[in-house]
């Protein structure tokens, strides 16, 4: 029959365009990722180092400071995509920092990235706006998939608490945890 072969092919057509679109977001979304603009804020130069080392496996890391002032003219100056702080910094903290950001470009995304495993830590810096903390004992198995996540606008929080499940705060994780 005419009408089914035309009906057949015209739903092959809209299978394919949408299928060709899901297919360029996907790679556009990557790509976009792999292109992220990250700046890391630690006080200690070794682990500044070790976190460079880790972000520049799949992204592009701009600059790398050790202190909130310094930290913050190179925000203003380099307007990156993504922020890694740590909170305890000399001259101003994290936390500071994180609400100078938010308050300047509430599109620059924020992970933390802390020694401090405690639950008011973790409070203060997602109540500035970050949308992802990470313990630094969990830093070389979690901070890519952390910032991955955040980029891609999920939040996130990992302790040593979670037991290695971590906590997506965004509405798709049957794991998501309070706090």
């Amino acid at each position: 029959d005419w009408s089914s072969d035309v009906c057949s092919s015209d739903l092959h057509a809209i299978f394919f365009e949408l299928w060709q679109e899901a297919v360029d977001h996907f790679l556009t979304k990557e790509f976009d990722l792999a292109r992220a603009r990250i700046l890391v804020a630690d006080d200690h130069e070794e682990v500044r180092n070790t976190i460079v080392r880790l972000l520049k496996r799949k992204f592009e890391v701009v600059a790398a400071l050790g202190d909130g002032p310094t930290f913050l003219e190179a925000v203003a100056r380099l307007k990156p995509d993504l922020c890694v702080l740590d909170i305890s910094m000399p001259e101003m903290s994290g936390i500071e920092v994180a609400h100078r950001i938010k308050q300047s470009d509430s599109q620059i995304r924020i992970v933390f990235l802390t020694l401090h495993d405690d639950f008011d830590f973790r409070a203060a810096a997602l109540e500035t706006g970050a949308e992802g903390y990470v313990t630094k004992a969990r830093m070389g198995g979690d901070l890519l998939f952390v910032v991955k996540e955040v980029l891609a606008g999920r939040r996130f929080c990992l302790s040593s608490e979670d037991g290695g499940s971590g906590a997506n705060t965004s509405n798709r994780s049957r794991n998501a945890k309070r706090g």
